[in-house]
């Protein structure tokens, strides 16, 4: 016979399917009574074990014995049966498949699959929904008293995030939105419903030499029942096994399943060396802090603990990968272009170090991607930022950093609904950030979505309320919001009147907003706001441009002129910037000035000494510029020439950044004075018929 011949004939291959498919049922079976009972994890790992053990044990003994009406027997040898085959009624073989033993087979396998299936929906009522399985893991209380006591005890609560965070079926709140409540255990439904979450995880720390107590609760923040609790007494080696286990226990707790891939990260070790750790950790809480506020004493703090954390454990990938970033957040937060562009370089070589040493490492592929942040690039090198990031975000889906950069990185390539998904999954795991809010209704403005950007800026002022400059920002954002959605100057004058309600602004502060925003007392009376302009008590404004447009809105074109003259000339006596980018935004805004006060000639001079500057200058969007960074430079261009009556030229620029997501929009030409000279020409009307 050949082999195969003989493996049907004693009955393996049967033996193999009938093992296979029991196997299947008995694993499905354990599954769910880890899941329901919260059993150890490693229960369902050893039955794997076992049964990979079994399956070449039970091959052997189907191959050597054989199960018959008369009990166990073993089976006849070839040569043995090849005698006694000439016994009527005796045949060589018999069939290797039985109807019994297919049914049977696939009875176990249907067994397995509906077991899951019920148990799956019958606990889907104890789940909730989606949100149920949202957390923020609030600051540990540190029993101990030391300063390493409480670097250990942070450590622990962000390593413990990071894990959270790896679960794609768990919700989880990053760690700069929660260190606010460190502390306020007493208000636990009001912290939930600030952060959005339907789950509270609290937790102490008692560090005694190298032992370790760790006690974790998982708390319902609307009646205050514990879903969950337990205590870790352990050695300080075995902190990545507290943190897996309890990563592992929450998950169980939510009914949140996991994938093996997601069961063998939460059980990896980052190092083996526990002073490597132990700077990392100190490392990691500073530098989380520290981006908060761009602190550069911070930054350098969180730069030399990691650096000793990867000067202990050369190996340490997660180590270089957050080595990387903190050294590009010092380079944004030096003014030194030196020193900006060193620092730069060495965060380029840590996370090439960590990715070289370990591909797969989310935060690595994060830290690469990070390099192009700040300095956009070729769309070559923005689409290989999006694959690094989307690597990242396998292994982190709640990580709110990379969410973020990925938003940032489709909006560069117009892409602009994706950015707006991936910001506002940032603003959800971010909730207590104002930066992140702010991006969140950026994005929801560029396509319109005025609803959406508006329940993003209110939790943005709510957040940034006492923070002056971003303060700024958000009600300058909220006003273009208001003249794009269609309201014209009425809506825009509405939310300018609030904001004076609330905040009274200087005179100075009401000439910067209406030199931005002019259409804002578009039809009002407007000699008072004219005298309390003039009346600016320490003399720090001239309020030129305010005064021209006021003049304008009030049907007095010689004062107009007069008054745009004097911002020209104002301007005109500036003649050092601080960059090819200020320069270029100066020239702009000095053209349109010239432009309004009818001095031509002046007014093309300084757009041709703008042209000089290069691409660079003359596509610099908002933001790019630290003063002024209001103002656009492509817009305020195009107003230069607006003003001079050139609509071709004006139209151009125009209809390049409808093209791309850069805020302007139909709603907005229509509602800003600034083209009124060209409104009825027909290249700017050939804008709205596109």
């Amino acid at each position: 016979m050949t082999f195969f011949e003989e493996l049907k004939r004693r009955r393996v291959v049967r033996v193999l399917l009938v093992y296979l498919a029991s196997g299947f049922a008995f694993l499905e079976a354990v599954d769910l009574l880890v899941a329901a009972l919260s059993l150890p994890p490693w229960l369902l790992q050893a039955t794997i074990a076992i049964l990979a053990v079994g399956l070449p044990v039970t091959l052997a003994l189907s191959w050597v014995y054989d199960i018959t009406p008369e009990g166990v027997v073993q089976t006849d040898s070839e040569s043995a049966l090849a005698a006694e085959t000439s016994t009527p009624g005796r045949t060589a073989s018999s069939s290797w498949l039985s109807l019994g033993s297919f049914t049977l087979a696939v009875l176990l396998v249907t067994a397995g699959a509906l077991g899951t299936w019920l148990f799956e929906s019958i606990t889907a009522g104890s789940t909730l929904d989606a949100a149920s399985n949202s957390i923020a893991v609030l600051p540990f209380s540190d029993v101990g008293s030391s300063t390493d006591d409480r670097f250990f005890t942070d450590g622990l609560h962000e390593d413990l995030i990071t894990r959270l965070s790896r679960l794609s079926g768990v919700t989880v709140i990053s760690r700069a939105s929660v260190l606010e409540y460190s502390g306020e255990e007493g208000r636990l439904d009001e912290i939930a419903r600030e952060l959005g979450v339907a789950t509270l995880l609290l937790g102490t720390v008692r560090r005694t030499g190298d032992q370790v107590r760790v006690s974790v609760e998982l708390v319902d923040p609307a009646t205050r029942e514990s879903r969950w609790a337990d205590s870790y007494d352990r050695t300080i080696d075995d902190v990545f096994e507290i943190q897996a286990d309890i990563a592992t226990s929450i998950s169980q707790a939510l009914k949140a399943s996991l994938s093996p891939q997601e069961r063998s990260v939460l059980n990896e070790r980052p190092t083996d060396d526990i002073e490597a750790y132990r700077d990392f950790v100190r490392g990691a809480e500073v530098l989380t802090r520290a981006i908060q506020t761009l602190d550069p004493r911070g930054l350098a703090g969180a730069v030399e603990s990691l650096e000793r954390a990867v000067g202990l454990d050369a190996g340490f990938a997660l180590a270089h990968a957050y080595l990387s970033v903190a050294l590009e957040w010092s380079g944004r937060a030096t003014a030194q272009v030196e020193q900006r562009e060193a620092l730069r370089a060495r965060a380029r070589d840590s996370a090439r170090e960590a990715l070289q040493l370990k591909p797969e490492l989310p935060e690595a592929n994060f830290a690469m991607a990070l390099q192009g942040s700040s300095r956009p690039g070729d769309r070559a090198r923005t689409e290989q930022d999006i694959v690094l990031l989307q690597s990242a975000l396998d292994g982190l889906p709640n990580n709110a950093a990379v969410l973020r950069e990925l938003a940032l990185r489709f909006e560069r390539l117009g892409r602009v609904e994706e950015a707006v998904e991936y910001s506002a999954e940032a603003a959800q795991r971010e909730p207590r950030s104002a930066l992140f809010q702010l991006q969140a209704a950026n994005h929801a403005g560029l396509i319109r979505d005025f609803d959406r950007a508006g329940l993003h800026l209110s939790s943005a002022m709510s957040i940034a309320s006492d923070t002056p400059i971003v303060s700024e920002i958000l009600y300058r954002l909220a006003i273009l919001f208001a003249l794009a959605d269609g309201g014209g100057g009425e809506a825009a004058k509405e939310v300018f009147g609030e904001e004076l309600r609330v905040t009274d602004p200087a005179p100075s502060r009401i000439g910067a907003r209406l030199t931005m925003f002019p259409e804002l007392l578009r039809g009002g009376d407007h000699d008072e706001l004219l005298e309390r302009l003039a009346s600016e008590p320490d003399g720090g404004c001239t309020c030129y441009e305010a005064r021209a447009w006021l003049h304008t809105l009030s049907g007095r074109a010689e004062a107009a002129r007069a008054a745009w003259d004097s911002a020209a000339v104002e301007r005109l006596s500036v003649t050092e910037w601080p960059d090819a980018l200020g320069e270029a935004l100066h020239r702009a805004t000095t053209a349109a000035a010239l432009a309004r006060a009818g001095r031509n000639a002046d007014a093309r001079e300084q757009l041709e000494a703008l042209s000089a500057l290069g691409p660079e200058a003359l596509e610099a969007p908002a933001g790019a510029i630290r003063r002024e960074d209001w103002r656009d430079i492509r817009v305020v261009r195009a107003e230069a020439y607006a003003a001079l009556g050139d609509a071709a030229a004006a139209a151009q620029i125009l209809s390049e950044l409808l093209a791309r997501p850069t805020g302007v929009t139909l709603e907005y030409l229509e509602a800003r004075l600034a083209w009124d000279p060209i409104r009825d020409d027909p290249a700017f009307v050939a804008l709205f018929e596109r």
